[in-house]
Formats: structure tokens, sequence, C-alpha cells
């Protein structure tokens, strides 16, 4: 005999279809689990309830069979009445959801293609706001590092996190059984890959490093063993121009390291050390860009000013192509132009610099590396400063036009101009003439 909610299952609209009820119904699972609407919390009931919830809204709108929830549900030791359990647990659900309005727990989980399915979208899902942001943020990482960073700053937002560090933040929190504890896991993973790739990419803009220093701290302090957090404070101390604090982090770790694992630090972050030490010039912040000439308060650029920003687009350039040539297996490019004779150029501009000529080969080996291309482009800045003749080869090799030159007001009076004279400059005129 079929109920009520099983009708409602059998004629529930398809996906695609308009919204029906509970469209304004936001879900949270990155922390407790809850329902809002319009800044109301909804009570999800018992555990086992907001259990099959999260399932649902996990799946972002695909279909999962009885056999797949009974497993998020029990695993291996589902009882033997599983499947009237299991039935029971989305009724309560959906009662829940009815308190949003008539109606809306059995349009918000459907029975859909011999399943049931959470029928939510999933801008009203705060994990899928943070993946969606995430998966945006890696688009456009080492291409535009600034919207990049918004991005997963905003992602990170969606995590209802304290001050008392990340593992006290608790995804699913409340939720029973090995399946909401693997997912636990798995999204604590998420978070820590969101902030690395945000501490990169706001490393690589240069001039966030007195932020990022405690905010790596906090998270250090939670996982002290954790290297890649290490390296990341290592180098914002480098970037703020703390040298001795990323040396002392090194031999910190180094003895934590020998001392509860019995081990070494990483090569990796051996190799960083070695080049701090070496005051490795890759490794300071990019210049920091000066405000565009229609920005208010903005004065009219220097030549120095101009000088810095055509290095920093040349070295960008540069090092784009040879990773773009290098993840094509070294293919040159027409024109007179290629990755190809640009790398072989660098090797020889590097052969008394082996930390650049590292780079080099880091960019070579990873080409789809952002830090090791965002290193080649530091590496590239630097030698620019150190040796002028330089910039004319790696223009021609890299195909780029001839460096701009600040503009300055030429002044002129109408008496000056002849027939036929063309300025090619911005003019200041005056006296009285005629424009025939």
């Amino acid at each position: 005999m079929s109920t009520a909610f099983e009708a409602a299952d059998r004629h529930s609209p398809a996906p695609g279809d308009s919204p029906g009820p509970g469209a304004d119904v936001e879900f949270r699972v990155l922390g407790a689990v809850e329902a809002m609407v319009n800044g109301r919390p909804l009570k999800l009931g018992a555990p086992m309830d907001r259990l099959v919830l999260t399932a649902l809204l996990l799946a972002k709108g695909r279909a999962l069979s009885t056999e797949e929830l009974t497993d998020r549900l029990w695993g291996n030791a589902s009882p033997e009445t599983s499947p009237e359990l299991l039935r029971d647990y989305l009724k309560k659900a959906r009662r829940h959801l009815d308190k949003a309005g008539s109606g809306t727990g059995a349009a918000l989980l459907p029975r859909y293609d011999g399943g049931y399915r959470a029928r939510v979208d999933p801008a009203r899902v705060d994990l899928h706001r943070f993946d969606d942001r995430v998966a945006e943020a890696a688009r456009l990482a080492g291409r535009d590092d600034a919207k990049a960073a918004a991005l997963l700053r905003a992602a990170l937002k969606e995590w209802r996190a304290d001050d008392s560090g990340p593992d006290e933040v608790h995804p699913l929190a409340g939720l029973p059984g090995t399946w909401a504890e693997g997912q636990r896991s798995a999204l604590r993973g998420r978070r820590q890959a969101a902030f690395v790739d945000c501490v990169k990419a706001e490393l690589r803009l240069g001039g966030h490093e007195h932020r990022l220093i405690p905010e790596l701290a906090l998270w250090l302090d939670a996982k002290p063993q954790d290297e890649q957090l290490v390296e990341l404070l290592m180098l914002a101390y480098v970037h703020a121009g703390r040298r001795g604090d990323a040396l002392n982090l090194f031999h910190i770790t180094r003895e934590r390291l020998l001392e509860e694992q019995g081990s070494d630090p990483s090569p990796r972050l051996e190799n960083l050390r070695r080049r701090i030490l070496q005051e490795d010039p890759a490794l300071l912040p990019p210049p920091r860009r000066e405000p565009s000439a229609h920005h208010p308060g903005a004065t009219m650029p220097s030549t120095h000013d101009h000088d810095q920003r055509d290095d920093h687009d040349l070295a960008s350039r540069a090092a784009r192509l040879v990773a773009e040539t290098s993840a094509r297996g070294g293919t040159a490019d027409s024109g007179g132009t290629g990755g190809t004779a640009l790398a072989g150029r660098l090797r020889a501009q590097f052969t008394e610099d082996p930390a650049a000529a590292t780079i080099l080969a880091w960019v070579v080996r990873e080409p789809d590396s952002h830090d090791a291309v965002a290193a080649l482009e530091r590496a590239l800045v630097a030698a620019l400063a150190r040796d002028r003749s330089f910039a004319d080869d790696l223009r021609r090799l890299a195909g780029a036009p001839s460096p701009t030159s600040p503009t300055r007001p030429v002044s002129i009076n109408a008496t000056t101009i002849g027939k036929a004279t063309v300025f090619n400059e911005t003019v200041q005129v005056s006296g009285d003439f005629t424009i025939n």
C-alpha cells in the first residue's frame, strides 16, 4: 500500500523543471547540518534524519539508489530492517522540511529514477558554493591571481570556523557513521587545499605576507609536521624581510621531525632553506604595480616606474613562453621567436646563477606548475635589474613589443607649428591658430 509521500514521489518534477516549493530553503553542511528559511532555522530532527538528508545533498542532484543510501547510513553493518528504516528516515526528513511550507519536503526530496534525490539548487548549499568558487579560482590561478585569491577567500568564508584553529572546524557535525566520518575528513582536506591555493596566489601577488603570517602560523599550530604549510610560512617570512624567522622555522621543523618521526625534512624544504641562505632573488615578492594614470590620486609615472613595469611584463611573457613550449615537448614557435631558443638563452644567462638555473629546470620539468612559472618570472625580473643588456635578447626571443616610455607633455607655441609638422607625443599648445 503506497503512502501519500510515495505518491508524491512518483509525480515529482524531473530535473530542469521550474522550481517548486522550498526554493528559498538554504542548507548548511560545513558545520552542523542546518536548513534555513529567511534566516529562520528549521529543526531537522534526530541524527539519522539529518544523515539521510545530508547524503542526498552531497550527491548534488544525482539520484541515489536505496542500496547507496543504505551504505551511507550503515555501511557493512546494515540491519535486516534497513529498507523500512530508510523509508522512515526519508519520511521524517520530508516532514521536517514541510515546516518551510506545505509540500516542501516532497518537492525537495522526491523519489526519482528508482532512488531518491535532493532537488535543490547547488547555490543554496554552502558546500556547493565553496566547490564552485574553488573550481573557478583554479581556472584563473597564474593568469589572474587577484581574482583567484578573492574567489578562494569567498569560498573559505562558507566554513563556519572560529579562531581556535583549523581542526576545530567540524563539517557534518553530529552525524554518525563511517561514511560521515570519511566525508568529514575529506572536506577538511578540501578546505586546507583551498587555503593553500589562496596563500600561493597571494604570495605570487605580493603585499599580503603580513596577513598571511599569522594565518599560516595558526594552521601550523594545528598541523606542525605539515611541510607544505612550513614552506609557505617560510616564504611569507622571506617576503616580509624576516629571513631569520624563516630559517628558525626550518630548524624547529627539522628537530620536530627527527624527534617524532626519525626523519629529515623533505629535499624540497631543504632546498628552500639553501636558497634563503643564498639570498636567492627569485624568492622575493614581485614588484608592486603602481596605480594606473587614470586612478584618482595617481601621478605621472617616472621612467623608473615604467622600467619596472616593462621588466615585469617582459619576464611574465618569457616565463609563460618557456612553460608553454615545454608543455608541447619543446616545439619552437614560428615567426622567429620560440620557447626553445629562449630557454637556451636563459640557460646561458643563468650560468653564474645556480638558483635561477634550478628554477628554469623546474619550469621545463613541470610546465603546468604555477609556482614554478611565478618563480621563473621573479628570477627574470631580478636578472633584468642586474643586466639591462639582457632585456634586448629577452624581448626579441619572447616576441615582446618595444618597451613603453612614460608620456611627457610637450609644450609648444602656435608659431612653432609649421606645415605638415607631426607630433607623436602629448602636446600642450598655446597661442592663436587655425586648424585647416
